[in-house]
């Protein structure tokens, strides 16, 4: 009799949380796993990304407790302040609301793909439903650590907390019968490092002889480094006249061309206005514009990496980075940043190079090291391949959350996956 779960996601279609979950919930099938999707932002891309896979959908709104370094509710904002007393306001009938959908449901277990829905997983313990958190964020310190040490206190609510590195297992200790570390996994279906990159650089309409320096910044790319890798790909530029800097998905907001007043108000308060504003900067002062090639959210980021001949991670924040494992699966050299997550997966100088924060100038010495290099660069690539390839397999990964079903739920028997 299969195992049915419930499966909480927060955000958009548009980020590495819910291709993990997707690449998890494939192999969870195997192992007689019955997942129901929940959109708690009722994101139809998301009801779309997991509809179109085959697996059965819903939505319930329940807004995120957003206190981790991809966003956080700053009290000098005031549209964060807002969004705060949006939560706080809404907490209460978002509780009932879940609590209607889980009763209407019943799912043997209900697995929240965030921490910041780790305050609604009192619900299913008041019905008696056991539930997992999935820690998929690195958690903010914040001013005084108030909410942190709140957040903390909701974990364990849960039955079970799953984090997908130990840097966020340790700013969240949890004891060892409660919490486990279960890397993400990487689809390496997908992830073909046979993919030519020629082929690839037509299909994106890049040139066949530059030197390419990918940087995928996801939905926060400034936390992710992008000004950093500006500077980098500009100091550079002089040394390679024929390098390119491959961005997928790079926002570039201007209020400017905004005519909606109250959007225009937001953008200019934004947090991103100062990003972009400096990204701006660079590009101008380097003259980058025509070495830059931005492209809108894709779904295919194993073209944007067989095209490129260097892969680069320079987050200024600590959080596990899905495009590593992901450039290790294509073959592809990383430079990154020595920091929280990071460096669990990259060791300097054998599986990848690993440079100060927010530090450009190292950045591009590191990138510089890499292309004048072939033999390095083909070493660093096949050694981060053999890595990946044994430690982050979607089938061990979805054995190891089957495993935790399993001792949730002792009188439903887990299948053990495909032989």
């Amino acid at each position: 009799m299969p195992i049915r779960v419930l499966y909480f996601h927060h955000g958009s279609a548009r980020a590495g949380a819910p291709l993990s979950l997707l690449y998890l919930l494939r192999e969870l099938q195997k192992h007689d796993i019955e997942a129901t999707v929940c959109s708690t932002a009722e994101d139809t891309e998301v009801l779309r990304l997991f509809g179109d896979a085959g697996f059965a959908t819903t939505s319930c709104r329940l807004l995120p407790f957003a206190h981790t370094t991809g966003g956080t509710y700053a009290w000098y904002s005031p549209r964060d302040l807002y969004r705060f007393s949006q939560w706080t306001a809404d907490f209460r009938a978002a509780r009932q609301r879940l609590a209607a959908l889980l009763t209407a449901h019943r799912p043997d277990l209900v697995h929240f793909n965030s921490l910041v829905l780790a305050p609604y997983a009192r619900v299913p313990r008041s019905l008696g439903i056991p539930s997992v958190v999935h820690v998929r964020e690195s958690v903010c310190d914040g001013t005084f650590g108030l909410r942190k040490r709140w957040l903390h206190a909701q974990l364990h609510q849960a039955s079970r907390v799953i984090f997908i590195c130990r840097d966020n297992a340790d700013r969240l200790p949890i004891d060892a019968a409660h919490g486990s570390v279960i890397y993400n996994p990487v689809d390496f279906t997908k992830f073909d490092y046979r993919l030519e990159r020629s082929a690839a650089r037509d299909a994106l309409g890049l040139p066949l002889d530059a030197r390419i320096v990918l940087f995928a910044g996801g939905s926060v790319p400034w936390i992710k480094g992008a000004l950093e890798y500006l500077e980098a790909i500009g100091r550079l530029a002089e040394r390679y006249p024929n390098i390119l800097g491959l961005m997928p998905w790079f926002p570039l907001p201007d209020p400017r061309g905004e005519t909606n007043p109250l959007r225009k108000v937001r953008s200019l308060i934004s947090s991103c206005r100062y990003h972009a504003r400096m990204a701006r900067r660079l590009i101008a002062q380097y003259h980058l514009t025509p070495r830059l090639h931005l492209f809108p959210f894709r779904q295919d980021i194993e073209q944007f990496l067989a095209a490129s001949d260097l892969v680069c991670v320079p987050h200024r924040e600590p959080h596990f980075s899905r495009t590593i494992i992901e450039a290790a699966a294509m073959r592809r050299p990383v430079v990154a940043t020595r920091i929280g997550g990071i460096a669990e997966v990259v060791e300097d100088g054998v599986t990848g190079l690993l440079t100060p924060i927010g530090d450009p100038i190292a950045l591009a010495e590191a990138m510089a090291r890499v292309l004048d290099d072939p033999a390095l660069a083909a070493t660093l690539s096949q050694q981060s391949y053999d890595y990946v390839r044994h430690d982050f397999d979607a089938i061990h990964s979805a054995a190891s959350v089957a495993a935790v079903y399993q001792q949730l739920l002792p009188m439903k028997t887990v299948g053990c996956g495909a032989p």
